[in-house]
């Protein structure tokens, strides 16, 4: 029994650095390419692992609302930067909680000075400015990065042991940074076909291709669930059984005119009340001797008209035609 439900799809894959990457799958038939490109952005967007900054303290700043003195930014400004600060992690990465005693003359505080400090996480985006220091200043300041997925309000990051002063932060722990797709048909299909052409950006945390195939991962995942094992297989249709079918359909439909015979077995076949090629397999070759004027001569014609056709007698008409 066929368990296949669709043609071989054709793949082509372009990545750039590694962060970016188009994907172009044809193949589809109508409908499906749509379908598969909204889970997959979906599935992309929010599903993901990743890391980010959940809470920061400042020391001597009792909330986010407050100014540093020597700091350009408000402390609401700092947080903002802190949360665009892109991680990749290790494998077995949970949660690090680091602390930072910087004393800093003019200049930047740059977010590649959180590397000094962890372990398990490490920075991607090193140049990225925090905060602007205009004198010298003395800075303590806690951080917790912690691992997680798709985007998770300030609420749901506190800890029962945050400690006072703690500001919890929205934080975005996807990868992923931007997903487009869009189907387009095939021109040269005659069966609506069409093409899924699917771009996904990073953040350089993980490759394009990882996180395209990671989707696709956790979609069959879900749809394991609906594949029952005490369900009976349906048989799928095989496409070129169906085109050989349609074919021989056709050829069936047609009249005894169009298989270019001579006279005689023309006249015998008309006078017996075959008209057309279905009319005429459906018999059988004892049957056909039977009728008048129809000789051995005759059905040896037929026979090889009906070998070219790919036809014989005694067929069973009624799977091709209703």
């Amino acid at each position: 029994m066929s368990t296949k439900y669709f043609n071989d799809l054709n793949i082509t894959f372009k990545e750039d650095q590694n962060t970016h990457a188009e994907i172009s799958v044809e193949p589809f038939e109508r409908g499906y390419a749509v379908t598969i490109g909204n889970a997959l952005r979906r599935t992309l967007l929010t599903s993901l692992p990743g890391a980010a900054v959940t809470s920061i303290r400042f020391e001597g700043i009792p909330h986010e609302f407050s100014t540093i003195d020597g700091i350009s930014e408000d402390v609401a400004d700092i947080i903002l930067n802190f949360k665009k600060i892109r991680f990749s992690m290790d494998d077995n990465a949970t949660t690090e909680l680091i602390n930072l005693k910087l004393d800093i003359d003019k200049g930047e505080l740059l977010a590649g000075e959180l590397d000094q400090h962890l372990t398990e996480f490490k920075v991607i985006n090193k140049k990225l400015k925090l905060a602007t220091i205009n004198k010298k200043v003395s800075l303590d300041i806690e951080v917790r990065v912690s691992r997680g997925k798709g985007y998770v309000i300030a609420e749901k990051n506190k800890r029962s042991d945050d400690v006072l002063g703690t500001i919890s932060i929205d934080s975005i722990f996807n990868p992923v940074l931007n997903v487009s797709w869009e189907v387009v048909p095939i021109p040269s299909s005659t069966e609506g076909h069409e093409k899924l052409i699917l771009e996904v950006d990073t953040d350089g945390s993980a490759k394009a291709k990882d996180c395209i195939n990671h989707a696709a991962k956790i979609i069959t995942q879900h749809l394991s669930f609906f594949m029952f094992s005490d369900a009976k297989s349906i048989k799928a249709i095989n496409n070129e059984e169906l085109n050989e079918a349609l074919e021989i359909k056709s050829i069936l439909l047609k009249s005894i005119d169009e298989m270019e015979l001579s006279v005689r077995s023309h006249n015998c076949l008309q006078a017996a009340g075959i008209y057309k090629i279905s009319d005429l397999v459906s018999k059988e070759e004892s049957e056909m001797l039977k009728f008048k004027n129809f000789g051995r001569k005759s059905l040896t014609e037929l026979n090889e008209k009906l070998n070219e056709l790919n036809l014989k007698f005694g067929m069973d008409v009624s799977s091709y035609i209703d």
